[in-house]
Order: C-alpha cells, then structure tokens, then sequence
C-alpha cells in the first residue's frame, strides 16, 4: 500500500459537508450570470480548505463540447506577494493557456478575461488568499485585490477564497467586494471537550482505519485511549493526522 492513499482518502466531516453545500448552492447561482455572491472558507493550516476547493474542483472537470472546451470552474494558489501580472499568469496556466507567461499586465488581463468568457467559468477559487496581504507590512496588497474585483465582475464569475482566518481582512477593506461576499465559513479544529467534535474525529480515525487495514496489520487506531493520543499529538487538525499517518506507512 502506497502512502499516498492517505492523501487521495477523502473523508467528510460536518463542517466539511455544510461548506461543500454552500459552494454547490454558489455554484448553481452562478448559472444566471447576474451579480454573483462571494464565499470565503478560513481556517487554520490543517483544517480541510484546501482538500474541500480540490474536491469540489474534482466535481466539476473541465469538458469539451460542441462550442470548445469548457472550463466551470477555474482553481488557482494565489503566489505569495502577488502582482497583477503574477497571478493572472497562475490563473492563464489553470486555463491551460499556451505560454501563459508571455504578455504585459494588461495583455494578460485581456487574455485571461477572454479565455474566462471562452470557457464560460463560472467559478474562480483561489487558495491561500491570505496572501494579499503583504507579510514585511502586513497591508492589502490593494492593486491586484482591485483587479480581481474587475475580472470577476467583467466576467460574472463567482469568487470563493480560502484562506487563513486573517485573510477577510482582503474582503473586508474593499467595500465592493464586501457587499457581495456572504458570511465566512469556518473550517474549525476538533475540540475534544466537545463529545459531538470528539465523535467525528474518533470516526474519522476509525475510517482511516479501515482503509490502512486493507495492506497492514494494525492495533486499533479508533480506541479511545488511542483517538486521545492522536488528538494530543496533532491538537485536532485532520491536516496532521494525515501526516502522522502517511509517516506511518
């Protein structure tokens, strides 16, 4: 059994689901390409953003039809300290643009909303968001927050962000964006004191489990002395336990 079972093992926990509906219900909104609501998921390293935007992704492949290819949804990374021209480059290659590097800021811009309205992409998520903010200042990095604005109202795409719990600051200081965004989704650790928490993550243990089962001989992972310790050892964070586990194999 290869240790990446462990990252490809995607097990969903309430917090999880909920966030899943909320971009579904974004997503089916999205169709009508009127002024498009905003979402952002934060949380703490280690809480599922990432998995969760991977996974809808995964749902929602790109696919040629009649009329070209399309492309519904549209994932990038925001790259640290970003410039208009360094993640309109990121968002060209997501589309699978030839040389996406190539170009000035506002040839990039143009091609980009092109391809976009090409595609018809309805939704743009962008992880690590947090990296609007500049990290030597600790100010929004105003210029290309602006710029994401344009694109996504040129385009009538839906934007849902993920980041850490500090980057609404992004959407909190341009009151444009603001107004469209709904109330953040919290992606929380496991509080262990929490006996419904305690449950889900003893579950979640038990079901990795199960999988790891399958090639290794193992002690029982999901015991309540043993799901303590896993509890301890990664401060309920399903991000590392995943690591503990892959270690492991």
């Amino acid at each position: 059994m290869d240790q990446t079972v462990i990252k490809r093992f995607l097990i969903p926990h309430t917090a999880f689901v909920n966030a899943q509906t909320q971009i579904e219900q974004c997503f089916d909104s999205s169709a009508d390409k009127g002024e498009a609501e905003g979402l952002a998921i934060v949380g703490e390293t280690g809480t599922g953003k990432t998995s969760l935007l991977r996974s809808f992704k995964s749902e929602h492949e790109p696919f040629r039809g009649a009329n070209g290819m399309t492309v519904p949804v549209l994932y990038a990374n925001v790259p640290p300290g970003p410039t208009v021209k360094s993640l309109a480059g990121v968002m060209l290659a997501a589309l699978s643009a030839d040389d996406p590097e190539r170009g000035t800021e506002n040839e990039k811009s143009w091609r980009l909303r092109e391809l976009m309205k090409e595609c018809q992409t309805r939704l743009v998520m962008m992880d690590e968001f947090q990296h609007f903010i500049d990290r030597g200042t600790q100010r929004v990095i105003h210029h290309v927050a602006d710029w994401l604005k344009v694109l996504i109202d040129d385009t009538c795409s839906t934007l849902i962000v993920a980041g850490l719990p500090y980057c609404t600051g992004v959407i909190d200081c341009n009151e444009q964006l603001a107004r469209r965004f709904l109330a953040p989704i919290q992606l929380p650790r496991f509080d262990w004191v929490d006996l419904g928490q305690r449950k889900q993550f003893t579950a979640i243990l038990k079901a990795f489990h199960l999988e790891i089962a399958k090639g290794y001989e193992i002690p029982n992972l999901f015991s309540s002395d043993m799901a303590f310790r896993f509890y301890c050892a990664t401060g309920g964070l399903i991000g590392y336990m995943a690591k503990i586990l892959r270690q492991s194999l």
